[in-house]
């Protein structure tokens, strides 16, 4: 079956924070429902991940109007047991692109919650991504690494990457689920990068709250093409 988005996700930059104790309530709020919260030795992360969406593909067919352009998202783990295998996901929160037509598409397709900001990508010696929000500049920045590798197992950036499905909270008994296909991706870190994200002004002062002030790791992937399935609609009952 072909899957209803394909693109190229290029040139990740990935910050990933530790959820404070107090986060994990704001988490729970997030939650899909039929999902669990996808832990690493214990501990809760969230990501702010700035990549490239390249050469946009619905039903195999050539986006109109814009095919490329730079997203920020803000996401974190989870995971459904399905017939005994646990299915790892992200559920994402807030997506920031700099265009209307892709945030219409997002948001009516997919329920997702896309944002448009003046996102801007430059890449040469260095991979900078930038954007207003109010009267601040947001920056996500790094050098272009020359040398990737396969994440290490049992390490926190693969924990991170190695997620291949998606969950959208629709309402407190629906979730939309995706499956996303990919190959694995090769990676970096950077804990030079300059992050300065005031993460209260572009995401609120809930999400300033619940994650700690420093990224735990941050780390650079090349980035693939990726497919997206329709999402499958589930029902759970209340608890």
């Amino acid at each position: 079956m072909k899957p209803f988005l394909e693109t190229d996700w290029k040139n990740l930059l990935v910050a990933s924070y530790k959820v404070t104790q107090e986060g994990c309530a704001t988490l729970q709020k997030y939650l899909p429902a039929g999902t669990e919260l996808d832990d690493f030795n214990g501990e809760h992360y969230v990501s702010i991940v700035a990549f490239q969406f390249q050469k946009t593909k619905i039903l195999g067919v050539k986006a109109p109007f814009y095919r490329d352009f730079p997203e920020i998202n803000l996401r974190f783990y989870v995971k459904r047991k399905v017939e005994g295998e646990w299915r790892r996901g992200v559920a994402f929160v807030r997506e920031l692109v700099p265009c209307r037509f892709p945030a219409l598409i997002a948001n009516k397709v997919f329920r997702e919650n896309f944002f448009v900001r003046q996102v801007r990508c430059q890449c040469d010696e260095k991979l900078r991504y930038q954007w207003p929000e109010g009267d601040t500049e947001q920056l996500m920045e790094t050098e272009i690494p020359e040398q990737l590798h396969e994440p290490e197992k049992g390490t926190l950036i693969e924990h991170i990457i190695d997620h291949y499905w998606a969950y959208k909270k629709l309402d407190e008994t629906t979730t939309g689920e995706f499956q996303v296909t990919r190959r694995p991706w090769l990676v970096h870190e950077c804990p030079n990068a300059r992050i300065n994200v005031d993460i209260a002004q572009v995401y609120g002062p809930e999400w300033a709250k619940a994650l700690e002030q420093t990224p735990r790791c941050i780390f650079y992937v090349d980035g693939s093409t990726v497919g997206v399935n329709r999402p499958t609609k589930l029902k759970f009952p209340l608890n």
